[in-house]
């Protein structure tokens, strides 16, 4: 048995990464690490940094071409910035649940890491964008990629708000997702 998850084996394939405490025990350490990368992809940012007296505007500032990419399920800023958050939760405020569970029952959590891929995905575009303006001969950025912001910005959602119909939670096929019944209730 691994020390890592299946799911993490596939998405991870051919990656390499690096835990924030066992390669950096200090700041210089980190310091020396970012100032040889192209991209940072962070989340827990302001934690994770603090521990080293560091910010993500001071890297920002310190490392001018870096391209910083802040991961974080509400963004960095706003009202929502500082709650505790699971992908259920995210999904729930954001209206995602709505799309998903049978008619005049509770709604459901979406299947897999939806959220998770769906960020990631976005985070990425954004970051490659970002690549792309410096290799142009612009600066680095610093990217706030939010789960809320991205899932909000999904399709089922955002066709609402152009045709004025919005999607009804049935449970059908037309929604992605299936429930079933399970011995306690139902399960997506």
């Amino acid at each position: 048995v691994g020390e890592t998850s299946l799911l993490w084996e596939y998405v991870a394939a051919g990656k390499s990464s690096l835990s924030l405490e066992t390669a950096c025990p200090d700041g210089q350490a980190f310091l020396t690490l970012v100032a040889g990368a192209d991209i940072l992809v962070i989340d827990h940012a302001e934690t994770a940094l603090a521990r080293f007296g560091l910010t993500l505007e001071g890297l920002h500032a310190d490392f001018p071409r870096l391209i910083i990419v802040a991961l974080s399920p509400f963004g960095r800023g706003g009202p929502f910035a500082d709650l505790a958050a699971s992908e259920l939760t995210v999904q729930a405020l954001a209206g995602y649940a709505c799309l998903n569970g049978g008619a005049g029952r509770p709604p459901l959590k979406a299947p897999g890491h939806i959220l998770a891929y769906a960020c990631g995905v976005s985070a990425f575009v954004a970051a490659m964008a970002a690549l792309v303006g410096r290799l142009r001969g612009g600066a680095g950025a610093l990217v706030d990629a939010a789960e809320f912001e991205t899932i909000t910005a999904i399709l089922p959602l955002l066709r609402g708000q152009y045709s004025g119909t919005h999607p009804v939670r049935g449970g059908a096929p037309s929604t992605g997702v299936r429930a079933l019944p399970c011995t306690d209730g139902y399960v997506s």
